[in-house]
């Protein structure tokens, strides 16, 4: 496993939270910043980073780029499957707050 591959997920996590936070900044009355959120986005982060490395991935000057928008898409997309499943279980599980 390599450390490189980790820590280039954990920036394209950063940069991810980062921009949705900063999307936000221009209305009227801005979101307040939520460290939970930002701090679980960089823990997914970090388990793409891990997973990624022990599948061998490792980075390089020539495909940098390329991995740090596959790192950040990866934590895009996961993070909103995840919320979904929470949104979805929220909803149809009685013992979760969803209908009866």
């Amino acid at each position: 496993m390599t450390v490189e591959t980790v820590i280039l997920a954990m920036v394209a996590a950063v940069l991810y939270a980062g921009t949705a936070f900063i999307k936000k900044v221009p209305m009227d009355e801005p979101e307040k910043f939520n460290w939970v959120k930002f701090l679980a986005t960089i823990v997914l982060g970090l388990a793409i980073g891990i997973a990624a490395a022990t599948k061998g991935i490792i980075p390089d000057q020539t495909s940098m780029e390329l991995q740090l928008g596959l790192f950040a898409g990866s934590t895009a997309i996961i993070e909103n499957v995840i919320k979904l499943v929470l949104r979805i279980i929220k909803k149809y599980v009685p013992l979760c707050g969803g209908e009866e």
